[in-house]
C-alpha cells in the first residue's frame, strides 16, 4: 500500500503533539490496524510505504518507531549526503524504541554513470555505508521525469527508454523484498 502525501498532512505534526507519547506510537498502532487479528499471514497488505522528507521531525520518528526498513533515495549532492547523515542518526535513536529497525538502505538515485563528481560521491557512500548500500543504482533517465510530469507510473509510462526504467525499478523491489 503507497499513501501519497496531502496537504492536510501540514497539520499532522501538531496532532501527533496532543496525542499521548506525542504520537510516537500513532503510526505503529494504525499499521497494526492491517493485520486482522494479529495475524500476519492474514495481513491486508504486504507492504506499506510512507514516502517522507528525510528531516527530523516528529512525522518522521513516528514513521521510524513503525518501520520495518528505512530506504533512502540518495543523489550525488552536498546537502543530500549531509541529510543522509541526520537521517541515520535518527533511525539510529529510533532504533532504541524500534530495535527490529535495521540501519538506513540507501539507494543511489539519478546518478550519471560517467561522471567523475557522481564517482567520488559514489567512493564516499562505500566508505561511509558501505553494507547499508543497494546494488541497484538509478541513473538520471529522460522517462522517471517525464512519467513524473504526465502524471504516470514509471510501469505505466512507455516513451523513450521506459523498458529500461521499469527493469530498474523491478529490480529495486526485488532487492528490497529480498531483504526482508
Amino acid at each position: 500500500m503507497v499513501v501519497p502525501a496531502h496537504a492536510e498532512m501540514a497539520g499532522l505534526p501538531i496532532a501527533l503533539a496532543s496525542a499521548p507519547n506525542n504520537g510516537l506510537f500513532t503510526l505503529r498502532a494504525a499499521v497494526a490496524q492491517l493485520v486482522p487479528g494479529g495475524n500476519v499471514g492474514a495481513a491486508l497488505y504486504d507492504t506499506v510505504v510512507c514516502d517522507l522528507p528525510p528531516a527530523r521531525s516528529p512525522i518522521l520518528a513516528t514513521a521510524l518507531v513503525a518501520a520495518t526498513r528505512c530506504l533512502a533515495p540518495v543523489q550525488p549532492e552536498d546537502l543530500v549526503m549531509q541529510a543522509l547523515a541526520d537521517l541515520t542518526t535518527s533511525v539510529r535513536y529510533a532504533q532504541q524504541v524500534n530495535p527490529l529497525l535495521p540501519d538506513v538502505s540507501v539507494l543511489r538515485n539519478r546518478y550519471a554513470p560517467r561522471s567523475a563528481v557522481d564517482e567520488v560521491y559514489d567512493d564516499m557512500l562505500r566508505t561511509r555505508y558501505g553494507g547499508q548500500l543497494l546494488h541497484t543504482i538509478i541513473p538520471v533517465r529522460a522517462s522517471i521525469r517525464e512519467s513524473s510530469g504526465f502524471r504516470q507510473s514509471v510501469f505505466r509510462y512507455t516513451g523513450g527508454d521506459a523498458p529500461e526504467v521499469r527493469r530498474l525499478f523491478r529490480q529495486l523491489a526485488e532487492e528490497m523484498l529480498a531483504l526482508a
